[in-house]
């Protein structure tokens, strides 16, 4: 997937609240700072692997956030920011850096942030190179908790998102491993390089094919013999080191590619159907599609969309 860009900028308080209800999945509260226009400003752009997104945000909100199944970092320019999670808790002054599957509280006012989310399989997978351990909630918090060189990373990507810089696949790849290397010195600081073990080359062949060809009619099989692998050798490899089966995997990013194309849809006032977008990712059958869906974000795709589940399909086009 190459890099996708969006943006938005409104002093329309129910557009951003439709949007912040996309991601917030319960006590939002979103209004305009006293005596103080509402606005907000926000530029995205993601390649598959992790979505980076800068917010200019005049007013007052407050939500509270399903667990993301990524990891997310999140770090505040200025403004006044609060989060609380799992009986942890933090501000403006600290970046964030919170694990998958975790609830998020937040309440902010007038804030210029940045947000980071990366596939959870990667951070996974990156922290295995030194000695395995997994982003656990407390070490991710530890990490945050010492994150001047974490924060200091955030804002230089940043800064590079919105330049030409930032189309270089490699570019990509190096920030996201700046990112990752300053996490892992804040949570294996006793990390040695004899710990340090790489994740099989054919694990990543598997990988980085099933993510080219994500919208295209590939199996399993044809996953293995891009790796070099047996099936039965890549189904192993990603159990050891995912925990899923390739299957899933695919089904995965086909999930997310499908999740963000219907949130681009309705964030741009795109008028299509689920069953297209559904058929577009590979999901011949709608109805497991949505099930699917269901189960990884808590939401029907409709309602990702921006209707009532009951309501009439949106024609593409018309």
């Amino acid at each position: 997937m190459g890099l996708v860009r969006s943006e938005v900028a409104t002093t329309d308080l129910e557009q951003v609240r439709a949007m912040f209800a996309a991601a917030y999945a319960d006590g939002l509260k979103v209004d305009a700072s006293p005596g103080k226009p509402f606005g907000m400003e926000q530029q995205v752009a993601t390649d598959g692997i992790a979505t980076v997104s800068t917010m200019r945000f005049d007013g007052r909100a407050t939500a509270v956030m399903d667990g993301s199944r990524e990891v997310v970092f999140v770090d505040i320019f200025s403004g006044a920011y609060a989060w609380r999670s799992r009986g942890v808790q933090g501000d403006q002054d600290r970046s964030l850096i919170l694990p998958s599957n975790h609830e998020l509280a937040v309440e902010f006012d007038t804030v210029r942030s940045m947000t980071l989310t990366v596939d959870a399989a990667t951070v996974t997978r990156w922290m295995a190179r030194y000695g395995g351990l997994p982003p656990s909630p407390k070490l991710l918090y530890r990490a945050a908790a010492g994150s001047d060189a974490i924060r200091a990373a955030l804002r230089f990507y940043a800064e590079l998102m919105p330049t030409e810089t930032f189309e270089s696949p490699l570019v990509r790849s190096n920030l996201l491993d700046l990112i990752l290397s300053m996490t892992a010195h804040h949570l294996l600081p006793e990390a040695t390089p004899p710990q340090r073990r790489e994740v099989p080359a054919a694990l990543q062949r598997a990988e980085d094919y099933l993510r080219d060809h994500v919208a295209d009619p590939v199996s399993v099989a044809d996953a293995a013999e891009a790796a070099r692998l047996s099936v039965r050798g890549l189904q192993d490899q990603f159990q050891k080191w995912l925990h899923i089966t390739p299957a899933q995997y695919l089904r995965n990013l086909r999930l997310e590619g499908a999740r963000k194309e219907l949130i681009a849809a309705r964030n741009n006032g795109v008028r299509v159907r689920v069953s297209d977008v559904a058929v577009r990712w590979g999901f011949a059958h709608v109805g497991r599609f949505a099930s699917w869906y269901a189960d990884a974000y808590g939401e029907s795709p409709s309602v990702t969309l921006g209707r009532r589940p009951d309501s009439r399909p949106i024609e593409a086009g018309g």
